[in-house]
């Protein structure tokens, strides 16, 4: 019988990508086998059917959507081998990947649906937390290092997309962020080091830092970083090589948030609602819809083909009169806002969701999802 979970159990690396450009998928579930109580919890078969049937569990618009699929692999023949053409089964055994990757193409109608993408969608799709997509180049090294700290120390999900080839780091590839850590070296120079895992399971990185850097690396360095030279594609790098190759990157808040939501499917330009806290507490509203991938693209009478919703969302404090907007990741069907330094307890916050293509795109329901450390909060809808 096969393994879903490998002989050693659920490892991390060594992710044998086939010829689909789903990195970014990849690198999500990758990052989520970082804990595998976290991987197993969208698998609802934890051992491997006799029957080769699985359901895997994503979500859309904040709600659970089952997918049923095989364990039949699409092959290629023509190298005399019949090799997978997509992600291969692991060295170590493991079916979990091919699989939950098959589903995931079925949840968005087809394969060259999830040829090409955001870890921004496939974070949410996969664990319905909220995240958010920083630009590297937008924030001092201060900044960056103090986000993924943060992320660090919360045990969230963070990937990185690295977009030029550098130092030995791949161009176009998806790497998973493990943590954030301030090192004094061996002459009394501070470092912030970000430590990284290439899903591949191989590390190519060979700049400061890298398991190849001798000098840097000796055997007390090891011992404060708690690092072992090996080729396992675990490396660190220094957050300003960071911001030089990585374009972007990507933070999945994964923690007990209590959730409460509210769905839309009247018609309109625009929808309201306020939002109050009986307590001060960390707080955050996404607002979804179906992203374009995961429909045909037909035309409606009146509409445009290829159009698609393209929502805002405005905040305004009544309490403070502070505003806040946040625009759309249209494609994705996604907006995020964070409440910096939290709701506090007795303020009141409007909120308008504006539809900038009402009459244009066929209409769609949409969801809004508050996200509070402590308390549920509670939509009142106009």
């Amino acid at each position: 019988m096969p393994s879903l979970w490998g002989r050693n159990g659920v490892l991390p690396a060594g992710v044998r990508q086939g010829e689909l450009g789903d990195c970014w998928f990849l690198s999500a579930a990758a990052a989520l086998a970082e804990r595998p109580e976290r991987l197993k919890k969208i698998f609802v078969n934890q051992e491997y059917p006799e029957n080769g049937a699985f359901r895997i569990n994503f979500f859309s618009m904040g709600r659970p959507v089952s997918v049923i699929v095989d364990d039949r692999l699409p092959m290629d023949p023509s190298d005399g081998n019949a090799a997978p053409v997509n992600t291969r089964v692991s060295k170590n055994g493991a079916w979990w990947m091919p699989i939950l990757e098959k589903a995931y193409a079925k949840f968005n109608v087809f394969h060259a649906n999830i040829d090409g993408g955001t870890p921004l969608q496939s974070i949410q799709d996969l664990t319905n937390m909220p995240a958010e997509r920083f630009e590297s180049n937008d924030q001092s090294t201060e900044e960056l290092f103090g986000t993924l700290h943060e992320a660090d120390q919360k045990d969230w999900i963070a990937i990185g997309a690295c977009y030029k080839t550098y130092q030995g780091l791949t161009s176009g590839h998806a790497y998973t962020i493990l943590g954030a850590l301030k090192l004094t070296d061996d002459e009394g120079k501070e470092w912030n080091l970000l430590r990284m895992r290439n899903p591949w399971g191989s590390e190519g990185y060979n700049g400061p830092w890298s398991d190849k850097d001798h000098r840097r690396w000796t055997d007390s360095m090891r011992l404060k970083a708690g690092h072992t030279q090996a080729d396992d594609g675990i490396f660190l790098l220094p957050v300003e090589t960071f911001r030089v190759a990585f374009t972007y990157y990507y933070v999945g808040m994964y923690q007990d948030w209590k959730t409460s939501t509210w769905t839309n499917s009247k018609p309109g330009k625009t929808h309201r609602s306020t939002i109050s806290s009986s307590v001060d507490q960390d707080a955050v509203l996404t607002l979804r819809w179906i992203a374009r991938r995961r429909h045909p693209q037909v035309g409606c009478e009146g509409k445009e083909e290829n159009a698609t919703q393209s929502y805002n969302v405005f905040l305004t404090n009544t309490s403070t009169g502070e505003r806040r907007q946040e625009a759309a990741y249209n494609d994705i069907g996604y907006v995020y806002h964070r409440f910096e330094g939290g709701i506090k307890a007795g303020h009141t916050w409007k909120l308008m969701v504006y539809d900038f293509n009402y009459g244009q795109a066929q209409e769609q329901d949409f969801t809004v999802t508050l996200h509070a450390a402590q308390e549920q909060i509670n939509f009142n809808t106009e």
